[in-house]
Order: C-alpha cells, then structure tokens, then sequence
C-alpha cells in the first residue's frame, strides 16, 4: 500500500532527479536527493 509518504518521496526525487544526461547521472542525482533528506 502506498502512503502519503510514499507520493511525497517519489515527487521530491522526480524533481531532483530531472532530465539526466545519463543513467550514471540519474544515480548521482537520485543518491545526491536522499542524502538531503537523511
């Protein structure tokens, strides 16, 4: 089941995460936006 937490997570990294030049770069930016949450 998702929760409110769940949709929050996923707009928060889709923003952080935009238009990569890369699958490599969508990692960093991915890994980059959990560190900030952390």
């Amino acid at each position: 089941d998702l929760t409110p937490l769940d949709f929050f997570l996923w707009g928060f990294l889709k923003s952080q995460a935009n238009k990569p030049q890369s699958t490599d770069a969508l990692k960093v930016n991915i890994t980059q936006a959990i560190a900030q949450i952390q």
